[in-house]
């Protein structure tokens, strides 16, 4: 039999965690992501940082679903950042 590549087995685990995590009930107020959601980690200017955490607290909203809002209302109009020698 085959020996599966390294991609194959990848899809594997992430398809059994994601299916274990499908399962398991995780109390409301818990920092792991639910299903249909995926933690990321970025980097932001300071100035971007504080704009978001006023936004937080005057829209009482969390910071993940104004990023959503603002993913989904302008993402399109970002404009592409060309490398140095094309420009």
């Amino acid at each position: 039999m085959p020996k599966p590549n390294k991609v194959e087995a990848a899809l594997k685990r992430v398809d059994k965690r994601e299916a274990k995590a499908a399962k398991t009930q995780y109390s409301p107020k818990s920092k792991f992501p639910r299903a249909d959601q995926r933690r990321v980690t970025a980097n932001l200017e300071a100035a971007s940082y504080e704009a978001l955490r006023i936004a937080v607290a005057t829209k009482r909203k969390p910071a993940g679903k104004i990023i959503d809002e603002l993913i989904e209302g302008y993402i399109h109009k970002i404009k592409e950042d060309k490398p140095a020698y094309l420009k």
